[in-house]
């Protein structure tokens, strides 16, 4: 795991946007999409319905083991 060199607190007015911004262009962040949202910034929370949400959680406890 790499180091953590920063946590960012989004805030509900979205004054976090700017720097966010800022940190991606430095290279110190990336925004990650997916293929089921076409390669675009998805929803701001997934249903527990959503196919790729569980295929996500079902990864994770997978890789537990």
């Amino acid at each position: 795991m790499p180091a953590l060199d920063a946590v960012m607190i989004a805030t509900g007015d979205f004054q976090h946007a700017r720097l966010l911004a800022e940190v991606v262009k430095a290279g110190k962040a990336e925004i990650v999409t997916t293929e089921e949202y076409n390669m675009k910034l998805g929803p701001v929370s997934l249903s527990d319905d959503s196919k790729y949400h569980l295929d996500n959680w079902i990864d994770c406890i997978r890789a537990r083991n």
